[in-house]
């Protein structure tokens, strides 16, 4: 009974606080998932103009980034 009081009372009002300052904690470059396919597609979707976009137009904003990445890292050595 004490824990369903808690949890209704009190972690119902301040969980996504909790969560939040719990996972700040850790450097975690703003991935927030543990599957790294999952962060990947969400970073894909970034660049990607919308969903309605076509094969062609969606391959030159891949292949742009990917080039950009490629530049970035060889300028980093």
């Amino acid at each position: 009974m004490f824990l369903e009081y808690v949890e209704t009372t009190i972690l119902g009002l301040v969980k996504e606080k909790v969560v939040k300052f719990w996972v700040n904690q850790v450097m975690h470059m703003g991935n927030t998932t543990t599957n790294i396919v999952e962060f990947a597609h969400s970073r894909l979707k970034k660049y990607l103009t919308s969903s309605m976009s076509g094969l062609s137009t969606n391959w030159k904003f891949v292949h742009n980034k990917l080039e950009l990445q490629h530049t970035q890292i060889h300028a980093s050595f």
